[in-house]
């Protein structure tokens, strides 16, 4: 029998611990690991996080999955996709930290996620305390609104008053007031409290030359899809699209970004509309030809430093359904003719699917 989503889980977390690989799965883990909805976030030792990857390879060799995708989505962090190549819809999706950062804030270290784990049915959390501050620190990292976490925060301040307050000041500084204070707060009232961890947890420069140097990284050699879908009227693209899109989309990308010839740069609100009939049109001039081509041209060009390449470093899934070549393969359809050549000299500087 081959191993789904909750086998592996459950092989990768006992193999952290057969290692003494320390380990806290951080949040929504009341019903792992049968109903896994969306990205295991769990917390390492940061000096652990490099082994990672390459444990997750060798245990998913040996039970008939893959290592599909391993990224470094901030410092000190590690996203990796665990699929199985004979079912590509079982996947498991690690998403890993050090120390917790998000958004250039440097909020809680390995060892305050580690600190007092606790044991919940076949795996490790963390204590409350720690989970709380880790709560509220990704909500606000993450500009998500703090009043649907209420309710959930004082469960885990309840639970350990004298450190979730510790915790608290720490990550909100001790002019703040007690957390007894500001549960008898209305919600609205917490949003203030955002600003104020962000402008206390900026990274020092020692951790922005880390992420400069992992953002030159990714835009050298970025993770995201960019693939262009071409044939004739009728031959089934958007039927393609709206069938294979979902299946790539999910595991592997945060997002899917489609484009309908060009990215549009230079009218964002021109209407996609399909255009009816576009053969039926007479050609342009060559001399109106050679302009619109080279309006095409740009708005390609700079659509991909604005819009493409952007996508990509963020591991978008990038989707032309036509693209500049359309323009060698069906220039009818644009109104051109006698500027083939020119098209061809253009097509080399413009940006390639990938």
């Amino acid at each position: 029998m081959r191993c789904n989503s909750s086998d592996i889980f459950r092989l990768f977390f006992r193999e952290l611990e057969e290692r003494d690989i320390p380990y806290v799965i951080l949040h929504s883990y009341e019903h792992f690991p049968e109903h896994v909805t969306s990205d295991v976030d769990y917390a390492v030792l940061t000096k652990d996080l490099s082994k990672l990857a390459g444990i997750q390879a060798a245990l998913a060799e040996r039970h008939g999955w893959r290592l599909a995708q391993a990224i470094e989505a901030h410092i000190y962090s590690l996203y990796t996709v665990l699929i199985d190549p004979e079912e590509p819809r079982a996947f498991l999706q690690l998403d890993a930290c050090g120390h917790y950062v998000e958004r250039n804030c440097f909020f809680v270290s390995d060892t305050g996620l580690l600190e007092h784990r606790r044991r919940f049915g076949g795996f490790y959390v963390p204590a409350p305390a720690a989970e709380f501050c880790y709560l509220l620190a990704k909500a606000v990292g993450k500009f998500q609104p703090l009043a649907p976490r209420l309710p959930h925060l004082r469960a885990l301040w309840e639970q350990d008053p004298a450190k979730t307050e510790e915790q608290f000041r720490n990550l909100c500084g001790p002019i703040q007031g007690p957390l007894e204070e500001w549960f008898a707060k209305p919600p609205a009232a917490w949003e203030l409290l955002g600003p104020v961890i962000l402008r206390r947890n900026r990274f020092g420069w020692p951790d922005r030359a880390r992420e400069a140097f992992r953002v030159w990284k990714r835009v050298r050699q970025p993770e995201g899809l960019h693939l262009a879908v071409l044939g004739p009227d009728g031959s089934g693209k958007s039927t393609l699209l709206e069938r294979i899109a979902p299946l790539i989309e999910r595991p592997f990308f945060r997002h899917r970004l489609v484009f309908h010839f060009r990215p549009n740069i230079f009218e964002p609100d021109k209407n996609d509309t399909p255009v009816t009939y576009p053969h039926a049109l007479p050609p342009r001039n060559q001399i109106a030809g050679a302009a619109k081509l080279l309006y095409y041209f740009a708005d390609h060009l700079a659509g991909y430093f604005i819009k493409v390449l952007p996508a990509k470093v963020r591991n978008e899934l990038i989707i032309f359904c036509r693209s500049f070549d359309d323009l060698l393969i069906d220039p009818h359809r644009y109104r051109l003719a006698g500027t083939s050549w020119l098209a061809r000299v253009l097509r080399r500087p413009t940006a390639r699917p990938s």
